[in-house]
């Protein structure tokens, strides 16, 4: 429309005659009889023209858009994390496995563990399980075999023992007591001495770590611990340890170990009043 003569010069359809609103430029929201319309107004010279929209209509538009627009990407988001959980619970299933046979195991059961599908990132944890329990399997295979030979190496001098106290026990006069008596305390030292060496031995396969150890220590201290026990058999134990420390890695225990048997074998065989010598010497190279 013309501003000067207000001539309407074209409107389509369904615009009315009369302007929507006054004529100031930009957009202005305006009520009619048949609603809110949104009005937007531009000047062009001496021509004014007016666009309007209902505003119901606006929004629905813009939902529609807002539909069209936001719902492919949410749907896409949805499924894209669908297929995710779907993904990561196949992938964990066969720790959830892996998991549910070690809660069943029984402690007596040392069988390797097999899964009914191993995927490559788990096969090193299972390989390591079924290692540690191959070790354990041994571990136990050995004490077993331990438990198994002491009682059978220690019925024997039990047995003696008993017969030994119950000679003693009916002894009709001093001299059978103190000879079954004098019996009786040799299998006792002989049977501590086999407990001693199957305690040795138990160790052998054990693994222990290895601390710098001085040799020259650990002989003195075995050599002080079997000293009354030579004394009482009639042995003079003499000890002739060099001045250097003789450092080195080994178990301290078993180190103890190894010279009070060595000590124990020559208390055992060698006669009553001769000497037993313990020398540590220090040697280069």
């Amino acid at each position: 429309m013309a501003a000067g003569a207000a001539a309407l010069l074209a409107r389509s359809s369904s615009a009315p005659a009369a302007p929507f609103a006054p004529l100031r430029r930009g957009f202005s929201d305006h009520t009619l009889e048949d609603g809110i319309w949104r009005v937007f107004v531009l000047h062009s010279g001496d021509v004014w023209i007016q666009v309007a929209e209902r505003a119901d209509a606006r929004e629905e538009l813009s939902a529609k858009l807002g539909w069209a627009t936001g719902a492919p990407p949410l749907i896409g988001l949805l499924i894209v994390l669908l297929l995710t959980g779907l993904l990561i619970g196949y992938g964990l299933a066969p720790l959830s496995e892996l998991a549910e046979r070690i809660s069943a195991r029984r402690p007596q059961d040392d069988e390797p563990l097999s899964l009914t599908r191993v995927p490559s990132e788990i096969e090193p944890v299972l390989s390591a399980l079924n290692g540690l329990f191959g070790r354990v399997r041994s571990t136990l295979e050995r004490e077993r075999r331990f438990i198994d030979s002491a009682a059978h190496e220690l019925r024997t001098p039990l047995a003696a023992l008993m017969i030994h106290a119950q000679n003693a026990r009916r002894a009709e006069d001093a001299a059978q007591r103190d000879a079954s008596l004098d019996h009786l305390l040799a299998g006792v030292s002989r049977s501590v001495h086999l407990a001693e060496q199957m305690l040795a031995h138990s160790r052998v396969g054990r693994q222990t770590d290895s601390v710098p150890v001085s040799l020259r220590d650990v002989t003195r201290d075995a050599v002080a611990q079997r000293r009354p026990g030579c004394d009482a058999s009639g042995h003079r134990l003499e000890l002739d340890l060099c001045d250097a420390p003789c450092m080195l890695l080994a178990d301290a225990t078993g180190l103890s170990s190894m010279v009070g048997n060595l000590i124990d074998n020559a208390q055992r065989y060698a006669p009553s009043g001769s000497a037993i010598q313990v020398a540590l010497a220090a040697r280069d190279g």
